[in-house]
């Protein structure tokens, strides 16, 4: 497995819209100097465990065609990942994305947000926490 549930310390949400990129292979695209992609659908499959673990309730919609509609990395800065995104693709305009962070991260809950920002501009999207 990818993912070990037991080492996601916490899961943010945030609601993304295409902007200057318009689709995943858009954002793939910006981002792959920077992150290393890797398998969705690890990702997708270790998701029930750490949302259960972490008591979770939060509703996913999980795309039928994971190669297509969604998109995971890591940043590549790290040896171990202290972040994983996961974009999930929901409609043509956009979707959502799920940040898990490990208990290997440092950043604070500010931190992370206001690096979302970031992460954002240079996927060329657009997003909100929910």
């Amino acid at each position: 497995m990818l993912l070990d549930p037991v080492k996601i310390r916490r899961i943010m949400f945030f609601q993304f819209r295409f902007s200057e990129s318009r689709s995943l292979n858009d954002v793939r695209e910006r981002l792959k100097r920077t992150f290393k992609m890797i398998s969705a659908k690890d990702l997708v499959e270790a998701l029930p465990q750490v949302m259960d673990r972490l008591k979770i309730k939060q509703e996913i919609l999980i795309p039928k065609n994971l190669q297509k509609d969604a998109l995971a990395m890591i940043s590549r800065v790290s040896q171990y990942p202290m972040i994983y995104f996961l974009l999930l693709k929901q409609n043509p305009e956009g979707g959502q994305i799920l940040l898990l962070e490990t208990t290997k991260s440092w950043y604070t809950h500010d931190k992370i947000i206001t690096s979302m920002r970031a992460y954002c501009k240079n996927a060329g999207i657009l997003c909100k926490p929910v």
